[in-house]
């Protein structure tokens, strides 16, 4: 697998690197909430704790219609309603 050649100092093309990688492989996950309290937060973290890999919390806030396509059409497990993009494209029309 390409990571674990890179963790090694292996490149893409085999060819050795001046040094060996560093990094986590992740994983995104949609915890299908509406409102992500601390509450929610410690829960994940308790059912989570034993994993033998580290957890990332990320949370995107949405800004713009744009924006919120991008997770929608590029990530896979997440689907916004058609309702997310359509409140960030009415605020964004100039009023007449």
């Amino acid at each position: 697998m390409f990571s674990e050649r890179f963790l090694t100092g292996i490149s893409f093309s085999g060819q050795p690197l001046r040094e060996r990688g560093r990094f986590v492989v992740g994983v995104l996950f949609n915890p299908h909430v509406n409102n992500l309290d601390k509450a929610t937060i410690e829960i994940l973290a308790e059912r989570t704790a034993s994993l033998p890999v580290p957890i990332f919390m990320v949370i995107m806030p949405i800004t713009s219609a744009r924006n919120a396509e991008f997770p929608h059409n590029e990530l896979p497990g997440i689907r916004l309603t058609d309702a997310a993009p359509a409140r960030y494209i009415k605020k964004q029309t100039p009023a007449t």
